[in-house]
């Protein structure tokens, strides 16, 4: 059946189909009846009548750009942030700049078998009021701007985006595996200088702030606070340990960039100077 997609220009036109064009895709990943679209898109206005998408909703964010939809009397205007969603079965309104957007289209009945209550009313601004939708927006944010994602990863992208939704193959441990696994990747990238929160949040293909709230929930601590601490505690122990090493080339085997900032985040960690603790250390009987 031929989509009838007509929106290469600023005017409005009427839309037949719940599903992008070819010409307007980026990438698309599916798992079941689930789909998930990167879409490019230019300058337009659509009244779209769907004639495919009954049962369905869709989750509409933007990830660069902005847009306005209209669906049953309400009117929301997405930017990057923010998301909402649409009944995919019935008729609505599309206005945006030239952009980036992304869309989740998913069986109805699966979000509302799960989360008896939930609203799901279309054309409202989500993920700033209620804390579960701040975090499917950061998610949501993180997945949208990553447009060139390779299949396998697109799959873990859509997998991640229904884990928030609470839906999908999620185990009660998924959470606890994924803090774990950043947990490692620090350790073992403790001695690079230039390890940032954020390459081990995109690792993990998910939002730094996303994995810094999981990993303070799990540590007391943000990524970075972590790894400044797990630095000067085997910063520490070469220290007492080494003692043909001068304080200098343990601070850089810990990936300090300089023995003067070594110097002052160890005194005010412990208390003490570098060379005051690795005395103390040796004047005490082994």
């Amino acid at each position: 059946m031929r989509r009838e997609w007509h929106i290469l220009e600023p005017r409005v036109h009427v839309i037949r189909h719940s599903t992008p064009p070819p010409e307007l895709l980026l990438n698309e990943v599916s798992q079941s009846d689930t789909q998930l679209f990167w879409v490019a898109l230019p300058s337009f206005s659509v009244r779209i009548e769907p004639v495919d998408g009954e049962g369905m909703v869709k989750l509409l964010a933007v990830s660069e750009g902005e847009a306005v939809v209209q669906q049953a009397g309400r009117r929301v205007c997405l930017r990057p942030g923010n998301f909402t969603w649409v009944d995919a079965g019935s008729s609505f309104e599309l206005a945006s700049s030239s952009g980036r957007q992304l869309q989740l289209r998913l069986p109805r009945e699966r979000l509302e078998r799960l989360h008896h209550g939930l609203d799901l009313r279309p054309a409202v601004s989500r993920g700033r009021g209620h804390a579960g939708e701040r975090i499917v927006a950061e998610l949501v944010g993180s997945i949208a701007a990553r447009a060139e994602l390779a299949a396998p990863t697109a799959r873990g992208a859509l997998s991640l985006l229904l884990e928030s939704l609470g839906l999908g193959p999620r185990r009660p441990d998924v959470e606890h595996e994924r803090v774990d696994r950043a947990l490692r990747d620090i350790l073992a990238r403790l001695g690079e200088p230039g390890l940032q929160p954020s390459d081990v949040a995109e690792l993990q293909g998910v939002s730094r702030r996303y994995l810094d709230g999981r990993v303070r929930e799990h540590t007391g601590k943000t990524m970075a606070q972590h790894i400044r601490a797990m630095r000067l505690e085997r910063a520490a122990e070469g220290l007492r340990l080494e003692p043909t090493r001068t304080a200098a080339d343990i601070a850089a085997r810990w990936g300090f960039r300089d023995a003067s900032h070594f110097s002052r985040v160890f005194r005010k960690h412990y208390g003490v100077s570098p060379s005051v603790y690795r005395r103390a250390a040796w004047s005490r009987p082994q």
